[in-house]
């Protein structure tokens, strides 16, 4: 005897609503941590690339993703302490730059002292997601599809 389920097309319909009413919740995720991410990183750069460079790169049925350039990745995360070997500059035999007080140091290698990192994107994914939620997305695909 086949055993029937009461409301299964109902079921189904609300299933796919929800897996459909991600992709547009996401974007405007997205959309939103972009915006709040470009306010934030104005504090640690001089330039306007690494602004730009962040973005949206993709909303699906089941991601948003936030992108920026490898800057913004070294300034969220910090970095470890590391020398600069005179190797990198090509014909020279020191690394030459300018010191405090307006001198001019030479120098055969530099030190770079650790960075702990100024996290400024994931706060900014956080803040979006509070300030929109997902959840009443959900519920008003989850209603209409019934």
């Amino acid at each position: 005897m086949p055993v029937t389920l009461k409301g299964d097309k109902e079921l189904k319909a609300r299933m796919n609503s929800i897996r459909l009413a991600f992709k547009p919740a996401g974007r405007a995720w997205a959309d939103e941590t972009v915006r709040i991410a470009k306010i934030n990183a104005a504090s640690h750069t001089r330039s306007g690339k690494m602004i730009k460079s962040i973005r949206r790169s993709g909303a699906s049925k089941k991601r948003a993703a936030v992108s920026a350039a490898w800057p913004a990745r070294v300034i969220e995360g910090g970095h470890k302490a590391y020398d600069i070997p005179k190797v990198h500059r090509r014909k020279s035999k020191v690394l030459k730059f300018a010191g405090e007080g307006g001198r001019t140091i030479f120098a055969r290698k530099v030190h770079r002292r650790a960075s702990p990192g100024t996290p400024f994107l994931r706060p900014a994914g956080a803040e979006a997601l509070r300030r929109d939620p997902i959840t009443p997305e959900v519920i008003r695909a989850w209603d209409s599809a019934a």
